[in-house]
């Protein structure tokens, strides 16, 4: 499928350092307050989605059309429609099928490597046809955007974004660095998607679970929302989030509770190393088990509860406890996502909006009894 524009799947050196500066360059963590206007207005248009009748059942929907229009506007500076919308059609459909594809052992060819060679119409090689498909509409969701800001930068009415941003500071068509700075210019912005839209989509339906299977943790955080906005007589911004303790608790354990990524991005040996004794020998591919890390009972107690005192200290909300989780949420070393505080903003906007306006309650069935819900995830390389 050829993913290797992401720098999540890009060998290390000059070309994966530039498109990690361009992305630090734009995600830092002063960079993204710009965008805290964007998380709000989608916030709140999370909150009226969410006043529907069928709002319930279309409650993952609803998740992903709020991040999906936040990361466009953010990246691209384009505002989606409501529903279908041909951009996040494509994009969600490529996103799905690097999912799939990047399970270890998903398709007999990544135990048996020698399968790419078999025609595409060979028993068993159906799985052939379906990384054509996937590629190419990896090839759309790649290019279709880009080119839209590349055209309204033509005529002059381009809006604000790191795609426009990318493009206003390319070299000279002369200059030799013009042809990888403009790749670095598609690149981006589509990375910024590829890693921000389904992951946070995860984290925040195990926030709902979370809130179904916790009621305590609810009604403590809404408590605290009542507090506030008793003063500030609105709802929740980022000018608030300094006496929001108990809710940066609860970002911080959504990120760790039913981790995202548990096995992270695969990383592979520069050179030959040494760890405890064992010899790694270069080249060896090693993955980082986030999830065993994050639920280690030496380490966090009762790893398998959802508890965001673990975070709180004298009832304040400790940052250095929430970096032991970045440290395993986001990657490790050299390939540590970037984009850690936009997610952070992005969680922090919805959970705070919601607990100030809703209560999370578990459905009940035609007889009027509570649905069982469980922490169950789904199987991917994003869960």
């Amino acid at each position: 499928m050829n993913f290797n524009w992401a720098i999540g799947f890009m060998r290390y050196g000059n070309e994966w350092r530039e498109h990690r500066k361009a992305l630090v360059k734009h995600f830092n963590h002063t960079a993204v307050q710009k965008y805290r206007d964007i998380h709000l207005r989608e916030a709140r248009a999370f909150l009226l989605r969410m006043l529907q009748p069928d709002a319930s059942a279309k409650l993952a929907t609803n998740i992903r059309q709020t991040f999906a229009a936040l990361i466009m506007d953010a990246a691209y500076g384009i505002r989606i429609s409501e529903s279908n919308d041909p951009y996040v059609e494509v994009a969600e459909k490529a996103m799905d099928g690097l999912n799939k594809a990047a399970v270890p052992g998903a398709f007999w060819v990544d135990v048996m490597p020698a399968l790419r060679y078999v025609p595409r119409w060979f028993p068993g090689a159906g799985w052939k046809k379906k990384a054509e498909e996937w590629n190419e509409l990896k090839n759309i969701f790649l290019r279709k955007p880009f080119d839209e800001v590349k055209a309204h930068m033509e005529k002059g009415g381009a809006r604000e974004s790191i795609a426009s941003e990318l493009l206003a500071d390319l070299p000279p068509a002369r200059d030799e660095k013009r042809k990888m700075k403009e790749e670095i210019a598609q690149n981006v912005p589509a990375v910024a998607y590829l890693g921000g839209s389904d992951t946070t989509v995860c984290a925040l339906q195990s926030f709902f679970v979370a809130m179904r299977l916790h009621p305590e943790v609810q009604r403590r955080a809404q408590k605290e929302l009542d507090e506030l906005v008793s003063i500030t007589h609105s709802l929740p911004t980022f000018a608030d989030r300094s006496r929001l303790h108990y809710i940066n608790a609860i970002v911080e354990e959504v990120l760790r509770w039913q981790l995202v990524a548990p096995l992270g991005v695969p990383h592979v040996l520069t050179e030959d190393d040494e760890y405890n004794g064992y010899f790694i020998p270069k080249g060896t591919i090693v993955i980082g088990n986030s999830w065993s890390i994050l639920h280690n009972p030496q380490l966090v107690s009762e790893p398998s509860r959802f508890k965001p005192e673990r975070y709180m200290r004298g009832g304040v909300f400790d940052q250095n406890a929430s970096l032991s989780t970045s440290l395993g949420s986001f990657g490790f070393g050299r390939r540590l996502c970037p984009g850690q505080d936009f997610t952070k903003d992005a969680l922090f906007s919805i959970i705070a909006s919601t607990l100030a306006v809703y209560d999370i309650r578990p459905k009940k069935d035609e007889n009027g009894y509570e649905v069982p819900v469980t922490d169950e995830v789904t199987s991917g390389f994003v869960s």
